[in-house]
């Protein structure tokens, strides 16, 4: 499995940064070994081989980046690895590793990188005068386009659907994402509780998406694909779930937008312990719905009992 990942990074990377002399069809490109985005890759092949753990290979991603002219490019490229991994590994062990590696990612305080850049003086009537050298800087803890990259891919399978990709990979996908999700912020909530903690409104999102939608809606149409990716948040963190649901958040409820079920019985997009009984009766109520199999049959009963 790990090979066939690496093969993928490699593949789709070679396509845009080649080998030097290469004049192969895009498709057909290897990746250039002198690469950081080579560096990059391997950094993720030894992490999953367990060959290094998360604060090593936090290390060595840092190191490659941070020096860079263009860290932007660089960190798009190292969350389209991180979340390839994320999306083809269901395993909870694996997904244990890769939510700390983002942990360990987002621990240095003052790593920053400082780009010389060019800045112009401009006049009131908008004319150059001249130029002077400034200072991009970028910190590394702030973990540049990861909130875009999580919330582009917390859409609901029906993303991976517009993708093509078969109804079975696109609910695999989706639930991956909200168990990945539900561990790093069960296990790392504290270490960034805007960039991590935060993200806890996932999972009630999560959860009425996958319950609240009538059978013949878009979204209950899609029930089966919604199902496993909802029981994984109250499988792997459920308490971090309802400790949430119970403080809420500044003062406030968290909120999620209601499916049509949900307001049929007078509730609103307020999260709280009517919503949460509602979502724990419709758990043990979709087990009758024909198109359940017998494997998730028994996730929902095992969900619903630990609400």
């Amino acid at each position: 499995m790990v090979e066939e990942y690496v093969r993928e990074q490699r593949a789709w990377l070679g396509q845009l940064y080649p080998k030097h002399g290469d004049v192969l069809p895009p498709t057909e490109r290897n990746l250039d070994p002198q690469s950081p985005q080579w560096h990059i890759v391997q950094t993720f092949q030894d992490l999953l081989e367990s060959g290094i753990g998360g604060e090593e290979a936090a290390q060595r991603l840092a190191d490659v980046i941070l020096p860079s002219k263009d860290t932007e490019t660089l960190y798009d490229n190292l969350w389209g690895c991180f979340f390839n991994a994320v999306e083809s590994f269901s395993d909870f062990q694996t997904l244990t590793t890769l939510s700390d590696l983002l942990a360990s990612l987002a621990s240095p305080p003052n790593a920053v990188n400082d780009e010389v850049i060019e800045q112009e003086t401009i006049r009131p009537d908008h004319s150059i005068v001249a130029t002077s050298p400034g200072h991009n800087q970028h910190p590394w803890h702030d973990l540049s386009l990861l909130s875009i990259n999580i919330t582009e891919r917390m859409q609901g399978p029906e993303t991976y659907l517009c993708y093509n990709e078969p109804p079975k990979l696109a609910a695999r996908k989706w639930k991956n994402m909200n168990a990945f999700l539900a561990i790093l912020i069960r296990d790392h909530a504290t270490i960034s509780p805007t960039l991590f903690g935060g993200r806890i409104w996932h999972a009630f999102d999560t959860l009425a998406m996958a319950l609240e939608h009538p059978p013949k809606s878009r979204l209950g149409r899609n029930m089966i694909l919604h199902l496993p990716a909802a029981c994984a948040w109250i499988c792997l963190a459920r308490d971090t779930v309802w400790e949430a649901v119970e403080v809420g958040q500044e003062g406030r409820y968290w909120t999620a937008s209601a499916g049509q079920l949900w307001p049929d019985r007078d509730g609103t997009n307020v999260v709280d312990e009517r919503r949460w009984a509602f979502w724990k009766w419709r758990l043990e109520d979709v087990r009758e719905d024909s198109r359940i199999d017998s494997e998730l049959a028994d996730m929902l009963l095992q969900a619903s009992k630990l609400m």
